[in-house]
């Protein structure tokens, strides 16, 4: 509901790396299959959400193997996506609703498709790795049906990560830890910017002559979120 980005530096995707970034968090925590995020899941006030979108992938790449019943599976998704589609313009109470009314059934088939087809399926198979994916996620996976709030994946995160990647692709490195600290402080403030349809130039321009005077207290108000609703109108004029 913020709709901000932040952006973290750490030495590696270590198990250790995401307990450190995530060590006060408390909420739905919506990720891919990694299994370092598996012991932040068993913290009390935790709740997980698995990314149905790294589920489907699965059974894409099952298609070259087992086209038809890969294809089956697909259906299943693209049933839940046109439920989130319809679900878009609701509020978050309307398209829980949506969700259970809609979805869930969705989900009670696809179980059943999938038991049917992992016992014929080689355990090692596309199609047994994909189907054994989804059944050992299947309560996490369904996370979102009961809040409206929850995505069905994460790609808002692959999208914001995009920029990463190209920019790793055109000048390789960050030189140093401290460049990559200070990357990821640039890439969270102005994709927070891109998210809230701030120009910005507009917002570091005006910033970086706030913050000299900005006491610490305070230094939240120049965050592009807050920064919108205080700033804009007058930085813009």
């Amino acid at each position: 509901e913020h709709d901000a980005v932040a952006y973290v530096f750490t030495k590696g995707r270590t198990h250790a790396a995401c307990k450190e970034v995530l060590k006060d968090f408390h909420g739905c925590l919506i990720v891919d299959g990694y299994d370092g995020f598996e012991p932040i899941g068993q913290k009390d006030g935790m709740r997980f959400a698995h990314c149905n979108n790294h589920a489907r992938r699965g059974f894409v790449r099952a298609e070259g193997s087992d086209r038809k019943r890969a294809e089956e599976a697909l259906l299943f998704y693209q049933e839940l996506y046109r439920v989130e589609e319809e679900g878009k313009a609701l509020s978050p109470e309307e398209r829980k609703i949506l969700r259970q009314e809609k979805a869930a059934p969705v989900f009670d088939k696809f179980r059943e498709w999938l038991v049917m087809v992992s016992r014929a399926a080689p355990p090692k198979s596309p199609l047994g790795k994909a189907c054994a994916y989804v059944l050992k996620r299947w309560d996490t996976l369904r996370t979102y049906l009961t809040d409206g709030m929850v995505p069905i994946d994460t790609m808002a995160v692959e999208r914001a990560f995009r920029v990463v990647a190209l920019g790793r692709k055109n000048y390789l490195h960050a030189a140093s830890e401290l460049g990559a600290h200070g990357a990821a402080i640039g890439y969270a403030l102005v994709n927070t910017c891109l998210l809230q349809d701030i120009d910005p130039f507009i917002y570091l321009c005006d910033v970086l002559e706030r913050v000299g005077t900005c006491p610490q207290r305070d230094v939240a108000t120049l965050l592009p979120q807050n920064w919108k609703c205080r700033y804009l109108e007058e930085a813009t004029a």
